[in-house]
Protein backbone atom coordinates (compact mmCIF):
# COMPACT_ATOMS: atom_id res chain seq x y z
CA UNK A 1 0.00 0.00 0.00
CA UNK A 2 2.87 2.97 1.15
CA UNK A 3 4.39 1.84 -2.50
CA UNK A 4 1.17 2.44 -4.59
CA UNK A 5 1.00 5.91 -2.64
CA UNK A 6 4.92 6.66 -3.44
CA UNK A 7 4.23 5.36 -6.69
CA UNK A 8 1.25 7.88 -7.64
CA UNK A 9 3.62 10.84 -6.31
CA UNK A 10 5.59 10.06 -9.38
CA UNK A 11 3.01 11.27 -11.22
CA UNK A 12 2.51 14.85 -10.58
CA UNK A 13 6.09 15.42 -10.02
CA UNK A 14 6.22 14.09 -13.91
CA UNK A 15 3.70 16.31 -15.02
CA UNK A 16 5.29 19.13 -13.18
CA UNK A 17 8.33 18.24 -15.16
CA UNK A 18 6.85 18.06 -18.31
CA UNK A 19 4.97 21.82 -17.87
CA UNK A 20 8.09 23.16 -16.82
CA UNK A 21 9.75 21.98 -20.04
CA UNK A 22 6.72 23.25 -22.06
CA UNK A 23 6.65 26.42 -20.55
CA UNK A 24 8.69 28.25 -23.25
CA UNK A 25 8.07 31.36 -21.40
CA UNK A 26 10.49 30.71 -18.16
CA UNK A 27 11.71 27.62 -19.42
CA UNK A 28 15.47 27.21 -18.03
CA UNK A 29 18.04 24.16 -18.09
CA UNK A 30 18.41 24.11 -14.53
CA UNK A 31 15.18 23.92 -13.02
CA UNK A 32 14.17 21.16 -15.39
CA UNK A 33 17.32 19.21 -14.44
CA UNK A 34 16.25 19.44 -11.15
CA UNK A 35 12.61 17.91 -11.73
CA UNK A 36 14.25 15.23 -13.74
CA UNK A 37 16.45 14.13 -10.82
CA UNK A 38 13.28 14.41 -8.20
CA UNK A 39 11.90 12.19 -10.80
CA UNK A 40 14.50 9.79 -11.20
CA UNK A 41 15.23 9.47 -7.30
CA UNK A 42 11.55 8.79 -7.05
CA UNK A 43 11.32 6.03 -9.63
CA UNK A 44 14.82 4.39 -7.92
CA UNK A 45 13.30 4.23 -4.55
CA UNK A 46 10.16 2.81 -6.05
CA UNK A 47 12.71 0.12 -6.93
CA UNK A 48 11.65 0.92 -10.75
CA UNK A 49 15.17 1.96 -12.14
CA UNK A 50 17.41 0.60 -8.98
CA UNK A 51 20.77 2.51 -9.52
CA UNK A 52 21.84 4.55 -6.10
CA UNK A 53 21.16 4.27 -2.35
CA UNK A 54 18.68 6.41 -0.99
CA UNK A 55 21.54 8.37 0.90
CA UNK A 56 22.86 9.01 -2.65
CA UNK A 57 20.10 10.23 -4.18
CA UNK A 58 19.90 12.91 -0.82
CA UNK A 59 23.14 14.14 -1.52
CA UNK A 60 22.28 14.58 -5.33
CA UNK A 61 19.12 16.33 -5.03
CA UNK A 62 20.19 18.68 -1.74
CA UNK A 63 23.51 19.43 -3.98
CA UNK A 64 21.05 20.24 -7.05
CA UNK A 65 18.82 22.39 -4.58
CA UNK A 66 21.91 24.12 -3.12
CA UNK A 67 23.69 25.03 -6.70
CA UNK A 68 19.89 26.57 -8.35
CA UNK A 69 19.37 28.48 -5.13
CA UNK A 70 23.07 30.14 -5.71
CA UNK A 71 21.66 29.98 -9.22
CA UNK A 72 19.14 32.22 -8.13
CA UNK A 73 21.08 34.79 -6.73
CA UNK A 74 22.82 35.56 -9.36
CA UNK A 75 20.53 35.76 -11.92
CA UNK A 76 18.23 38.69 -12.68
CA UNK A 77 15.37 39.02 -12.26
CA UNK A 78 14.85 36.30 -9.56
CA UNK A 79 12.05 34.23 -10.10
CA UNK A 80 9.99 32.08 -7.32
CA UNK A 81 10.05 29.28 -9.86
CA UNK A 82 13.77 29.02 -9.26
CA UNK A 83 13.77 29.34 -5.56
CA UNK A 84 10.70 26.98 -5.55
CA UNK A 85 12.48 24.08 -7.63
CA UNK A 86 15.65 24.37 -5.38
CA UNK A 87 13.49 24.04 -2.04
CA UNK A 88 11.31 21.17 -3.83
CA UNK A 89 14.85 19.45 -4.50
CA UNK A 90 16.08 19.58 -0.83
CA UNK A 91 12.60 18.76 0.59
CA UNK A 92 12.28 15.70 -1.96
CA UNK A 93 15.98 14.40 -0.89
CA UNK A 94 14.94 14.33 3.03
CA UNK A 95 11.68 12.92 2.01
CA UNK A 96 13.77 9.96 -0.11
CA UNK A 97 15.80 9.07 2.85
CA UNK A 98 13.11 8.96 5.20
CA UNK A 99 10.42 6.45 2.87
CA UNK A 100 13.32 4.06 2.67
CA UNK A 101 15.05 3.85 5.92
CA UNK A 102 16.04 0.21 5.80
CA UNK A 103 18.05 0.97 2.51
CA UNK A 104 19.91 4.05 3.46
CA UNK A 105 23.26 2.80 3.73
CA UNK A 106 24.41 -0.47 2.26
CA UNK A 107 26.17 -3.34 4.92
CA UNK A 108 26.01 -2.77 8.88
CA UNK A 109 25.31 0.52 9.02
CA UNK A 110 21.62 -0.16 7.45
CA UNK A 111 20.92 -2.04 10.84
CA UNK A 112 22.00 0.74 13.13
CA UNK A 113 18.43 3.24 14.12
CA UNK A 114 19.66 5.74 11.93
CA UNK A 115 17.10 8.32 12.89
CA UNK A 116 15.90 10.81 16.05
CA UNK A 117 11.88 11.54 16.39
CA UNK A 118 13.12 15.28 16.51
CA UNK A 119 14.73 15.01 13.02
CA UNK A 120 12.07 13.38 11.31
CA UNK A 121 9.44 15.80 12.87
CA UNK A 122 11.76 18.37 11.50
CA UNK A 123 11.84 16.63 7.90
CA UNK A 124 7.96 16.61 8.52
CA UNK A 125 7.14 19.97 9.11
CA UNK A 126 9.51 20.93 6.65
CA UNK A 127 7.65 19.36 3.80
CA UNK A 128 4.14 20.56 5.59
CA UNK A 129 5.34 23.72 4.75
CA UNK A 130 6.91 23.27 1.32
CA UNK A 131 2.75 21.43 0.51
CA UNK A 132 1.24 24.85 1.83
CA UNK A 133 3.49 27.23 0.10
CA UNK A 134 3.34 25.01 -3.41
CA UNK A 135 -0.37 25.30 -3.16
CA UNK A 136 -0.73 28.92 -2.93
CA UNK A 137 1.72 29.87 -5.70
CA UNK A 138 -0.41 27.54 -7.94
CA UNK A 139 -3.39 29.74 -6.43
CA UNK A 140 -1.69 32.81 -7.47
CA UNK A 141 -3.10 35.05 -10.01
CA UNK A 142 -0.57 36.64 -12.91
CA UNK A 143 1.20 33.46 -13.14
CA UNK A 144 1.20 31.46 -16.37
CA UNK A 145 -0.55 28.31 -16.59
CA UNK A 146 2.44 26.10 -16.95
CA UNK A 147 3.62 27.53 -13.84
CA UNK A 148 0.74 27.59 -11.34
CA UNK A 149 0.32 23.45 -12.53
CA UNK A 150 4.13 23.06 -11.85
CA UNK A 151 3.34 24.90 -8.54
CA UNK A 152 0.80 22.24 -7.55
CA UNK A 153 1.79 19.24 -8.95
CA UNK A 154 5.13 19.52 -6.85
CA UNK A 155 3.11 20.17 -3.90
CA UNK A 156 0.80 16.98 -4.72
CA UNK A 157 4.20 15.04 -5.33
CA UNK A 158 5.41 16.19 -2.22
CA UNK A 159 2.00 15.20 0.07
CA UNK A 160 2.11 12.15 -1.70
CA UNK A 161 5.64 11.61 -0.19
CA UNK A 162 4.85 12.64 3.35
CA UNK A 163 1.52 10.59 3.94
CA UNK A 164 2.74 6.92 3.44
CA UNK A 165 5.28 8.53 6.29
CA UNK A 166 2.61 8.83 9.12
CA UNK A 167 1.23 5.20 8.45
Amino acid sequence: MLDALHAWAVVPAAVGACCMAADRGRTRGPEIVSSVFMVLGMMDMLRAIPALVPVAWTAILVVVGICLAVLSRLRTPRTSMTMHAALGSIVMGALLLMARPEMALEGDAAHHDGGSASLAFAFHLGAAVFVVGSFVLSARRGERLFARIQYGTMGLATLAMVVPLFF
